[in-house]
């Protein structure tokens, strides 16, 4: 930047003699000297390029950086330099109405931003918007984490919302949840804790699987639950480590023939078996005395009395008849 002459020059009156009371002289030699030239507020630098050896810079602007200063170097100011460090012993402050903590304070809505591989456009690393929300990343592009992730409070904070969703999670290991979730498995889930699944018509949740407090695995709910094998699949049941039965091309059948069982003798039996055809088996046990049961139209039923042990049939349309007579 260069300088304006800044003549040097003497106040001296040549019509007046010389007066004691105020500092005026008739000779240049016994006056006053002064700066000529220049603007209000300008900087007086030593300029050998000028007549006088001074010269006169401009005054500065509010906000201007100074650029250059230096022996052999007139100063200058930019008020967006190109430089290639900046250090600061308390902190930057950029923009109207900046943060006042921190040693990088900005504006509301202000960011740092970085330039683009391909130089065509500027990236968003972090930055906050005007709902007052941190923003990292633009949203065009991705921010890749290199450490682990973890939240500052345990469970406070929430991923997501329902209105502001992830759209897909692609998860290596497994997904623990609750306090004392198990320790293998895809989903981990703590004891008596759901897997559960919206109704269709938006009124409530259904049970879709669980590991009750007595360690028994529940499917289902205690609504109506219909279940569906599709493509003919095979849907297989354990116990102690066994597989015991299987739904194998729409049939429930046992896994091993002749071993397993369904209820139990005086505990947890079926009510009613419903079936369209027939009952096929070597052995068809009947209780040693009951009670002659009510008539059911349509249906024939075969019992014990237990008034006089025989063997009965009782007919749709209420009449009994005697097979075998206890003798």
């Amino acid at each position: 930047m260069a300088s304006t002459t800044a003549t040097i020059k003497h106040r001296f009156q040549t019509a007046k003699a010389n007066r004691t009371d105020v500092d005026v002289s008739a000779t240049r030699w016994n006056d006053s000297e002064v700066m000529a030239g220049g603007s209000t507020g300008g900087l007086v630098v030593r300029d050998s390029a000028q007549t006088d050896g001074w010269g006169l810079v401009d005054a500065v602007a509010m906000g201007q950086v100074l650029i250059s200063a230096g022996t052999s170097t007139l100063p200058a100011w930019s008020a967006s330099p190109a430089v290639t460090s900046l250090a600061a012993t308390s902190y930057v402050s950029i923009g109207t109405n900046p943060a006042t903590t921190g040693a990088v304070r900005l504006a509301n809505g202000g960011g740092v931003y970085i330039r683009n591989s391909i130089n065509t456009t500027d990236i968003c690393a972090i930055g906050s918007d005007g709902s007052d929300n941190l923003v990292i990343a633009s949203n065009t592009n991705s921010a890749r984490v290199v450490s682990h992730l973890y939240p500052y409070n345990d469970d406070v904070f929430t991923l997501g919302s329902a209105s502001l969703r992830w759209k897909t999670a692609y998860l290596s290991t497994s997904v623990s949840i609750g306090t004392n979730p198990a320790t293998t498995g895809a989903i981990r889930l703590a004891n008596n804790q759901e897997i559960g699944a919206r109704n269709a018509a938006n009124t409530s949740d259904l049970t879709l699987l669980k590991l009750d407090s007595s360690n028994n695995t529940v499917v289902g709910s205690s609504v109506a639950v219909n279940m569906h094998l599709l493509n003919n699949g095979t849907l297989y049941l354990y116990g102690d480590g066994i597989t015991a039965w299987q739904i194998y091309t729409k049939s429930l059948i046992a896994n091993v023939d002749n071993t397993y069982d369904i209820g139990m003798s005086g505990l947890y039996r079926p009510r009613n078996g419903y079936f369209g055809t027939s009952i096929q088996a070597p052995l068809h046990y009947l209780t040693d005395g009951v009670t002659a049961p009510a008539t059911v139209a349509g249906y024939a039923i075969l019992y014990v009395d237990t008034a006089d042990g025989d063997l009965k049939v009782k007919f749709g349309d209420g009449v009994v008849k005697t097979i075998v007579v206890d003798t």
